[in-house]
């Protein structure tokens, strides 16, 4: 049978469990959920999807910069908090943010994003090469 060893708290362990409180309330206060997506590409586009319902769309922001696109929100409780009694809690309450990185060149300027019946449907034209220039190799002559 294996045994656990036994561990005495010391002032040091105190300290640092004091520390751990105050980390414990930081990531508290800063945390973010990250938003589930899916991410496809069409001959034309690159499309993200995302379900966000209960988000207020005026709540909603969506950048773009490079390669990457971050959509960030909050998601309000349509109910006080102070009178609920969870039996289950698998939704993401609070603020959220995502950012994904763009599989090829995209035309940001033609960007746009729709929302209907709580889905979030981002399109980005892809820029499309639509010829190639052949460059000519010349030999040196000496």
């Amino acid at each position: 049978m294996k045994t656990i060893p036994i561990i005495k708290t010391t002032e040091a362990d105190a300290a640092l469990g004091r520390d751990y409180a105050e980390l414990e309330n930081w990531i508290e206060q800063t945390r973010e959920g990250q938003l589930a997506v899916d991410m496809y590409e069409t001959e034309d586009d690159v499309v993200i999807v995302s379900a966000l319902a209960g988000v207020d769309p005026e709540r909603m922001e969506i950048t773009i910069e490079n390669d990457i696109v971050v959509i960030r929100g909050v998601r309000s409780r349509s109910v006080d908090e102070a009178i609920m009694r969870h039996h289950y809690q698998e939704y993401y309450w609070g603020p959220f943010s995502r950012s994904i990185l763009i599989p090829c060149q995209i035309n940001k300027d033609s960007a746009r994003a729709e929302f209907t019946r709580g889905i979030l449907t981002v399109r980005l034209p892809k820029i499309i090469e639509t010829h190639r220039i052949p460059i000519t190799v010349q030999e040196e002559t000496l």
